[in-house]
């Protein structure tokens, strides 16, 4: 017959809650990352329309021109990576979550 005392029914208890803090850990830490890695492609897309929105048309040739290469530039986000693996962004930590 089985039989558990109160020392291992706390001792469970203990080592599940501290297993589930570890998951809260581990997640909090996933999604603080993948938020700010989100939040740096979000700013970076916000560069071309400040760009275009400044006041370019009374400006100097040169201006016109580095103006330019900063549009062109601008139009890929700037990224985080973990390695060439994959991007570091919202939708990133929605499908490690899925996979889990």
């Amino acid at each position: 017959m089985f039989y558990m005392d109160a020392s291992q029914t706390a001792a469970s208890g203990f080592s599940i809650l501290k297993h589930f803090m570890s998951i809260i850990g581990v997640l909090s830490q996933s999604l603080l990352l993948c938020w700010l890695g989100e939040r740096h492609i979000q700013q970076s897309l916000r560069v071309k329309a400040a760009a275009y929105n400044c006041n370019w048309c009374d400006q100097s040739a040169r201006f016109k021109r580095l103006l330019h290469m900063i549009i062109l530039r601008a139009q890929d986000p700037v990224k985080f990576s973990a390695g060439s693996f994959f991007d570091i962004n919202i939708e990133t930590f929605d499908h490690g979550n899925t996979l889990a």
